[in-house]
């Protein structure tokens, strides 16, 4: 193994400037790392682009190896493709790792998985540095063309994908309608199709083209590597240069072709598991560059508080438990859930619809400046949690901003906290957060959140969805919004 391709250990040294006693203690957590500063993204001659993001105090490393196209690029009547492709290249042998084994995979690492999402597909890995680096060499080979894609594998993740989409989008009622209200609440964009699969155009596709999918998607071209923890840019660039500089990706195929998708949704319909009626409501999020992005995601997890209280006292809450999703941030356009599960034996739909409908009237109501002012710095934690901004450790003072800085350290150097910067890096490069995102969400303030709580979280601005038992039969008119009557038919 040549030089450059032997990652070396341990953390880099720089010198700091420290002058208390809590300055000390953020030494000790940063183990005399630099400032957590943005590194210039690297393109390399392949057209691999690499983020480093060092993270103080890390002895781990994380691996984020983001694939530019997601579900949103299924042709139509191929939809849950992208999805295919995910399951393909995590099993797969390459030429040169016979015996690969994804499960022991996972298991061998702090964390790994991967995921497709909308816009972008995701493979991350964190753990000790040579089990990245073999991680990293491995990926490389799935943009040289290398996978072995045999019938044998596509036969056997065809049945895991089947079994996949059945329990996440059909057999719980609840999870059935998050698709559904989902649908719904994007009709018109590409992001309204069942992103995971359906089942009839999962049936279509051979294994050619899931050969040509993954040739036409996995390249380098379209490759965003987010590199975090125990890493030096200046030291590692060798490496990641040398495993990913000089790729030579095979030609593109041709795409694959779509095919008719005539399958329509209802608002309301029956379902064989439902012992009584389940009903969700789904609000759609303004953009990131919407002034009241920052307030609509707050004013959301203030809600969904509210709802753990309102909703949940008789155990009738949605089974899917379609609370607003912190982690939906990642995706773009976004959606708010609010779900309720009525009685069972109840053949009606009304009931939840009304519960819903009172639960999100009385919230709005009850938005006043005075009681969310008390609950906001715990709901901006929750973002600053997940987007991890980056803590510069020479402006840190004492007193409670240096305690909450110091947990803020911890948290980001822990595995858990690895995950999450390099999945909210690789998800603002790609989906063009706002670089002062946080400091939008540090600025909200309560009467913002109030107001646009008041303003957007309108009944009838919502998508109504519901689930009913077998035996009843849907109304002759169905309503497709929360308010007035529509529609509610989605083409997928």
């Amino acid at each position: 193994m040549s030089a450059a391709r032997t990652w070396t250990c341990g953390r880099s040294a720089g010198p700091h400037r420290y002058c208390s006693v809590v300055a000390l203690v953020l030494a000790m957590v940063a183990c005399a790392l630099p400032l957590r500063a943005a590194q210039e993204p690297v393109v390399l001659d392949s057209g691999v682009e690499i983020h480093f993001e060092p993270v103080p105090g890390a002895d781990d490393v994380g691996l984020f190896c983001f694939v530019k196209s997601g579900s949103t690029e299924d042709p139509p009547g191929r939809v849950g493709l992208a999805h295919f492709v995910e399951h393909l290249v995590m099993c797969a042998d390459t030429d040169e790792r016979k015996g690969w084994d994804a499960l022991r995979w996972t298991r061998e690492r702090k964390v790994a998985n991967a995921m497709t999402r909308p816009r972008y597909t995701v493979y991350f890995s964190i753990g000790e540095r040579s089990q990245i680096s073999a991680d990293a060499r491995r990926f490389a080979d799935v943009l040289r063309g290398k996978l072995e894609i045999t019938q044998d594998l596509v036969d056997r993740e065809r049945a895991r994908l089947v079994v996949e989409i059945a329990n996440m989008t059909e057999i719980r009622p609840g999870a059935a309608l998050l698709w559904r209200a989902r649908a719904m609440a994007l009709a018109g964009t590409p992001e309204a199709a069942v992103g995971i699969g359906l089942r009839q155009d999962i049936a279509t596709l051979d294994t050619d083209m899931l050969r040509r999918a993954v040739t036409r998607t996995h390249r380098p071209e379209k490759t965003l590597l987010v590199v975090v923890g125990n890493v030096d840019p200046k030291r590692d660039l060798a490496f990641w240069t040398d495993v990913f500089g000089n790729i030579e990706a095979p030609e593109v195929p041709e795409p694959i072709p779509a095919r008719e998708a005539s399958v329509l949704r209802e608002a309301i319909t029956p379902h064989p598991r439902a012992g009584g009626p389940f009903g969700v409501v789904a609000f759609r999020a303004p953009a990131f560059t919407d002034p009241d992005f920052a307030a609509f995601g707050l004013g959301a997890l203030w809600l969904a508080q509210r709802a753990d209280f309102s909703l949940r006292p008789r155990g009738r809450e949605l089974e899917a438990g379609l609370l607003p999703g912190l982690y939906a941030i990642l995706d773009e356009p976004r959606v708010a859930y609010f779900g309720r599960r009525g009685n069972d034996g109840d053949r009606e739909v009304d009931g939840v619809r009304r519960d819903l409908q009172s639960f999100v009237e009385a919230s709005r109501a009850a938005a006043q400046e005075r009681l969310i002012a008390g609950a906001l710095p715990i709901l901006t934690r929750q973002f600053e949690h997940l987007l991890m901004p980056r803590i510069d450790l020479e402006s840190i003072g004492e007193g409670p901003e240096a305690r909450s800085a110091i947990v803020r350290l911890r948290l980001a150097a822990s595995p858990n906290g690895l995950y999450r910067t390099g999945l909210s890096r690789g998800t603002a490069a790609i989906l063009g957060f706002p670089t002062d995102l946080m400091e939008r969400f540090y600025k909200t303030t309560a009467a913002d959140v109030a107001r646009v709580v008041r303003e957007r979280f309108a009944f009838e601005n919502g998508s109504f969805a519901a689930a009913l038992p077998a035996s009843a039969a849907p109304p002759a008119d169905v309503e497709g919004q929360a308010g007035p009557p529509g529609r509610a038919d989605t083409k997928k």
